[in-house]
């Protein structure tokens, strides 16, 4: 499982290969982004449904699969994607913000 918490700042294609490098790994895998920008949230959906294209099988099938489970959340600040980081407790976090050092600590889990 892989939780991405980003904002405008980030970079969508580098946080659509992130979050199906972790699909493509298992048909159970979740991958889930937050963001405060509903405009980062729309342009990641795009990046992955072209990125996941050029997979090849199995590869494909497996990302597809395991992003029917995955989701977005579009939060009101860094700290609702903080809380529901530590709320999720990922086995894997990425931080893609402007103040990316900030954030991670304060995240707890």
């Amino acid at each position: 499982e892989v939780l991405v918490i980003c904002d405008e700042t980030a970079n969508a294609k580098v946080v659509a290969a992130d979050l199906i490098a972790q699909a493509e790994h298992d048909v159970v895998a979740r991958a889930i982004l937050l963001s405060t920008d509903a405009s980062m949230i729309e342009t990641v959906d795009k990046e992955v449904a072209q990125q996941i294209e050029a997979l090849p099988e199995p590869n494909r099938s497996t990302a597809l699969e395991a992003l029917k489970q995955s989701f977005a959340v579009q939060c009101e600040s860094v700290e609702q994607m903080i809380k529901i980081s530590d709320d999720v407790a990922p086995e894997h976090l990425e931080i893609q913000t402007k103040d990316s050092q900030g954030v991670g600590s304060k995240c707890a889990n």
